[in-house]
């Protein structure tokens, strides 16, 4: 199909590139994830070429500067991607950490901790919590601060700032969205984190969080990678 306006047509795309953002008209983010996917790649296997010349503070840093930047771009607009997709990135961050310390024997698990890092399924959700922060005190456009709701209880609560959890009807746009899956991820952080006074100090607490005690669909499965 398509759209006349004032005898143009304007026919629709698969896919458009926004912000550097590859949109697709599913909204599953297949065509971004494989275009980040084969950029990371590419350049991984080009500094391979280079590893016998680079120290293993200088490979991480290069590992972490060029490597993890495409998958730290936008990550909350296409988190809910395929656990393919999940995998697929994954694979390549193991990839990445095996270059960096020279050990192709170690579990990826080990490999993280060497480097101080999180899986990137952890480090979205942890990007997730920061963008709830940020709208319970109004440090974004007011369309966002109004997209998370206090759960105010005329008792008195353990913890006094949980959200409400909105009930949904599906799992692709319901369960598998930010409006469901923010409220979810901000109870599940500690009273202490959530309870900072600067969006610096909910950060430097954050880094300390390895992640929610989750057993839903789209946690547990991904925390089997």
């Amino acid at each position: 199909w398509s759209l006349n306006i004032s005898n143009l047509s304007i026919k629709p795309e698969k896919s458009v590139k926004l912000l550097g953002v590859t949109i697709d008209n599913k909204l599953s983010f297949d065509d971004h994830i494989d275009i980040i996917c084969k950029k990371a790649s590419r350049q991984l296997n080009v500094l391979k070429r280079f590893s016998n010349k680079l120290s293993t503070k200088g490979k991480l840093s290069i590992y972490q500067t060029f490597l993890l930047s495409h998958f730290n771009y936008c990550p909350v607009v296409w988190m809910f991607c395929s656990k393919g997709n999940v995998t697929s990135m994954e694979q390549i961050q193991y990839r990445a950490l095996k270059f960096v310390y020279n050990d192709h024997v170690s579990p990826m698990s080990t490999l993280l901790n060497k480097a101080g890092k999180t899986t990137l399924h952890i480090a979205r959700l942890k990007c997730l919590a920061i963008h709830v922060y940020k709208s319970l005190n109004n440090l974004c456009p007011s369309y966002l601060c109004d997209m998370f709701k206090r759960n105010d209880t005329p008792y008195g609560l353990r913890d006094s700032s949980r959200l409400i959890q909105p009930k949904v009807h599906t799992v692709t746009h319901g369960l598998k969205s930010v409006h469901y899956h923010g409220p979810k991820i901000w109870n599940a952080l500690p009273t202490h984190i959530k309870s900072a006074t600067s969006l610096l100090q909910f950060k430097r607490c954050l880094k300390d969080w390895s992640g929610p005690l989750c057993n839903c669909s789209f946690c547990f499965s991904y925390n089997q990678l």
